[in-house]
């Protein structure tokens, strides 16, 4: 699945498109996430330079979920009572933040990625334009 595919609001029209054959696949609980991405410019018009985009970019706690691994939200802390079902906080395509600290860091053909665990997401938004998190 490509990010085009799964970003309904068009956020990374102007960026590196991902082919899910060259994205690392998450494994046992992990959660694959493409951050936010940045402007070139500050409020003021002044061009940000490429380390402090990139510091920005992994500060900032919005991202997509562009993958799962097989066994996320199974576990019995994501269900509301013994007998129930796990309830999972996301799936693809989601808008999510995470903490600050939260994850590895990948690079796969110049775009950046995270891998985090799916206790990391704490929260689901419906449109990350509106908000900006920083944690």
């Amino acid at each position: 699945m490509t990010t085009a595919k799964i970003d309904k609001l068009d956020i990374f029209k102007d960026e590196i498109e991902l082919d899910e054959t060259i994205l690392p696949q998450p494994q046992l609980w992990r959660v694959l996430l493409r951050p936010m991405p940045h402007k070139e410019k500050s409020a003021g018009g002044v061009y940000l330079a490429d380390e402090t985009k990139e510091a920005d970019m992994y500060n900032d706690s919005r991202a997509l979920v562009i993958a799962l691994g097989p066994l996320c939200y199974t576990g019995d802390k994501f269900r509301p009572h013994p007998e129930a079902q796990p309830m999972p906080a996301c799936q693809v395509g989601d808008w999510v933040t995470v903490g600050k600290y939260a994850g590895q860091s990948v690079t796969v053909n110049g775009a950046k990625l995270l891998l985090v665990n799916d206790d990391n997401i704490t929260s689901v938004i419906p449109d990350p334009r509106a908000m900006k998190a920083y944690v």
